[in-house]
């Protein structure tokens, strides 16, 4: 698809209206100059939208800047979708949209896989499953300040770094209930970054030890291999407890 004729903000696929779309395993790629203007491939819009995508594979082509955009009073399910070579993000949930993936794959996206931020709204984004292949798989951020909050929460999945950049003021809820990661970090550029009290790791695996960022459980097996698991029952933990 020709992003080139599209403005600001547009995309050449838009959603607003409840609907769920079957991609079959097929591919849209995006081409074309779009010089300053920040275009997407999918857009779901609207109020009270409720929309679903399947088996879609999304393809930037280094020229859209995201893959898929919720942006608003909408709910998006994406099932076995996969978005890569976007110029910033993967996904973005923005201004109150509510995400929830299940079998997600982002990879070579510029900025991340997929953004959660507020722009004036409480945006939300639940992952069940999947692989976000960027150094920064999920960047939290508010946008807005004290009156909205983002929510995300990982219920499994293999990640890289999750970034937050909570400022001054600002609420970023982040639950981890499993899944892979290298590590929970702040903004590089500023001193925003998780707030503990905001932030909660009930099970999963880390390259580094999160418990100066993170809420965690009250065991933590380190292997050998440099990685270390959390688990909430002594239990669990002395049953993976195995060398490795």
């Amino acid at each position: 698809v020709d992003l080139s004729t599209f403005g600001d903000t547009q995309a050449p696929y838009r959603i607003s209206k409840d609907i769920k779309l079957d991609g079959n395993n097929h591919t849209i790629t995006a081409t074309g100059n779009t010089g300053s203007n920040r275009v997407h491939v999918i857009l779901v819009e609207g109020n009270g939208t409720d929309a679903e995508i399947t088996d879609l594979n999304v393809n930037g082509g280094k020229v859209a800047r995201y893959g898929i955009q919720a942006v608003g009073n909408v709910e998006l399910e994406l099932n076995d979708v996969d978005v890569r070579n976007c110029t910033a993000y993967g996904v973005f949930a923005n201004r109150g949209a509510s995400v929830v993936a299940n079998e997600l794959s982002t990879r070579d996206n510029g900025w991340g896989g997929v953004n959660v931020d507020t722009n004036g709204g409480n945006s939300k984004f639940v992952m069940n499953s999947g692989t976000l292949a960027e150094e920064y798989s999920v960047v939290i951020e508010n946008s807005t300040g004290a009156s909205a909050t983002t929510t995300t929460t990982l219920n499994n999945g293999t990640f890289n770094k999750i970034q937050v950049k909570t400022g001054s003021g600002e609420t970023n809820n982040l639950t981890i209930n499993d899944g892979r990661y290298t590590d929970i970090v702040g903004d590089t550029e500023s001193s925003d970054g998780p707030v503990k009290s905001q932030t909660k790791v009930t099970a999963g695996t880390f390259d580094n030890p999160v418990d100066d960022v993170a809420q965690t459980p009250d065991y933590r097996v380190d292997r050998t291999n440099g990685t270390h698991n959390y688990y909430e029952t002594i239990e669990r933990a002395m049953n993976n407890a195995n060398p490795g």
